[in-house]
């Protein structure tokens, strides 16, 4: 086709329209792909930079305070560090001290642990051991016997002078560690003694204190200049309250150690008095409490009615009751055992009561008719004849006051 003819031309035209056309669909479906639009060099310069990927912030060092609690240990501080850091610091609203109180309370370090107080023993409610201190024995006796010196010591079971003590014992022994010196701990008794209004009976320092003890109970002091001891005593009404301390060390350097011994002394139990019916006081007692006396001290001639010259002493006391008591009558009723026939027992009775009657008027000047002799053999025994413990019981004198006197216990007002 010729390109200069009119119909080419049209045809050419159409086709650049056509052409155009498609150009500016395939443009804008283009433009509908998002993209970053470019910024402008002064956008650039407002806008910082995208941060890098990096590790976490550390921790802010904590504020220091005096506090008597213990810090938490290295290794769990630092596991805890990089939790808290993965929050912005400015978006935290929460206040360290909740924080603490939501999670366990971390342990002290074994260093900042202090050493467990040892157990009290039953003596420090009196005296107790230096702060720090360990204890490695203990023992507590209901009742024994305690050899305290209040002296030098000279060698065994010797001293200048000792105090043997009964009574309640309560021993301690106790080590401190390398730090505080002998003096120090011995200080620290001394106040304590003081304090509890103790007397201190001795002390003694170094050398001073001698060489010895008691090697049987594994006691012994060897002469030290590291050594230091007291005595000291409570005076009580029911028995003395005794302390002792020693505490002492290899060198001046190394551990201390320290015993307190602390004695309840316990009066001894003192039996009463054997009962001597040669003391009239006794008679008369005994009369006044029970409306009788029995004695089993005057004693016979084997098969006859005479008195033992050793027997007279009670025959005395019997007149000197009387005399004391003017109206006073007596009943003098001899008993006998089962070793005769009751027949022989009864006659010799009889004989013995007269034979102390007529000892008391003629030698002590009773008069006639304040005692009245009487004898009944073995026909009332108070225990069994079976033995000669009962035999000698059996054995025996009863002074009973007569009808109408007015002295003597129940039975004085018995009217015969």
């Amino acid at each position: 086709m010729c390109i200069g003819s009119r119909p080419a031309r049209l045809l050419l035209a159409g086709l650049i329209s056509l052409a155009c056309v498609l150009c500016a669909v395939a443009a804008r479906a283009v433009d509908t792909t998002p993209a970053a639009p470019a910024a402008s060099p002064s956008a650039q310069q407002a806008a910082p930079a995208a941060p890098a990927p990096a590790a976490p912030a550390p921790a802010a060092a904590p504020k220091k305070t005096f506090s008597v609690k213990a810090e938490p240990p290295a290794g769990q501080a630092a596991a805890a560090a990089p939790a808290s850091a993965t929050k912005p610091a400015a978006k935290s609203t929460a206040k360290p001290a909740a924080a603490k109180s939501s999670a366990a309370r971390p342990a002290a370090p074994p260093s900042a642990v202090a050493a467990p107080a040892p157990a009290l023993d039953p003596g420090q409610g009196y005296i107790r051991p230096f702060p720090g201190s360990r204890q490695v024995a203990r023992s507590n006796r209901n009742f024994d016997e305690y050899w305290m010196p209040l002296g030098k010591l000279a060698g065994e079971s010797q001293a200048d002078k000792v105090a043997v003590l009964e009574g309640r014992w309560i021993h301690g022994a106790y080590i401190t560690p390398a730090g505080p010196s002998v003096a120090e701990v011995f200080r620290h008794y001394e106040q304590q003694i003081v304090k509890a209004g103790l007397q201190v009976e001795y002390t003694c320092k170094g050398v001073e204190c001698g060489e010895g003890g008691r090697k049987t109970n594994g006691d012994w002091w060897w002469l030290s200049d590291n050594r230091r001891y007291l005595a000291a005593r409570l005076p009580r009404p029911n028995g003395d309250l005794w302390v002792a301390v020693h505490v002492h060390a290899k060198g001046p350097t190394t551990a201390v150690e320290h015993e307190i011994d602390v004695v309840e002394v316990r009066p001894p139990v003192i039996p009463p008095p054997p009962r001597n019916e040669a003391e009239v006081a006794t008679l008369e007692k005994e009369l006044k409490a029970n409306g009788r006396v029995v004695l089993h001290q005057i004693g016979f001639v084997e098969g006859k009615p005479g008195v033992l010259p050793q027997s007279e002493p009670v025959v005395k006391a019997i007149a000197d009751l009387l005399t004391r008591d003017p109206d006073l009558k007596l009943s003098l009723v001899v008993h006998s055992d089962d070793a005769g026939s009751p027949k022989s027992s009864l006659d010799l009775t009889k004989k013995r009561a007269k034979e102390v009657v007529s000892l008391l008027t003629k030698k002590y000047g009773v008069r006639s008719g304040r005692v009245q002799p009487s004898g009944v053999g073995s026909l009332s025994p108070v225990t069994s004849n079976a033995t000669e413990e009962g035999r000698a019981q059996n054995r025996r004198i009863e002074l009973l006051p007569q009808g109408g006197s007015r002295s003597g216990g129940p039975s004085a007002s018995v009217r015969r």
